[in-house]
């Protein structure tokens, strides 16, 4: 589903335009991929992504077509893809309707400039308007700059999964598990 287009301004005053994807963008979606699948926190290792244009184009127009979901880009002036948020149903039976599941990536260039709160902030409202009553999200144990961040926008730890994550260094890291009620009627 689309989302409403809007400007939001960043804490060094960096402007971004907030709005759904689209198959043009797929172009700049990879270059997006490319920076942020660096990171050691993506559930994807590069290798596994979608790495061609027409497959972006297609996972993009999926998203669109959506009823119960929203991909929310944060693009920069030049075209560039900044951020990224995605809100989808949980799954499509009547006792988990009520349930959304995000996800959230910021560009390493952009990062620490106030746009991860800015992404979670449109997806919580996207979130409520298409009537969820709560927002999950999983993170790993050890990407404590993400989980100060979602404990900032209000999510709280309900549980963890141990070991729920193999690494590439034969390591482990367990997966903390958060929510958010976004209803009065959740507590």
């Amino acid at each position: 589903m689309r989302i409403a287009e809007r400007d939001i301004f960043l804490k060094d005053g960096t402007k971004c335009r907030l709005r759904s994807p689209e198959e043009e963008d797929a172009g700049a979606a990879l270059a997006f991929l490319d920076d942020v699948s660096r990171s050691p926190f993506l559930l994807a290792e590069p290798w596994e992504r979608r790495d061609t244009v027409e497959n972006e184009r297609k996972f993009i127009r999926a998203f669109l077509l959506d009823e119960g979901g929203a991909m929310i880009g944060a693009f920069a002036e030049d075209g560039a893809l900044a951020g990224l948020a995605s809100v989808r149903r949980v799954r499509d039976s009547a006792k988990l309707r009520h349930r959304a599941e995000l996800g959230v990536s910021v560009a390493e260039g952009m990062r620490r400039r106030g746009l991860g709160f800015l992404l979670m902030r449109a997806a919580e409202d996207w979130a409520k308007k298409a009537g969820f009553e709560q927002l999950e999200l999983s993170v790993f144990a050890a990407n404590f700059a993400a989980r100060a961040l979602y404990g900032k926008c209000g999510f709280e730890i309900w549980g963890a999964r141990k070991r729920a994550f193999r690494l590439s260094s034969g390591g482990y890291d367990d997966e903390i598990l958060m929510g958010k009620f976004l209803t009065r009627s959740g507590k």
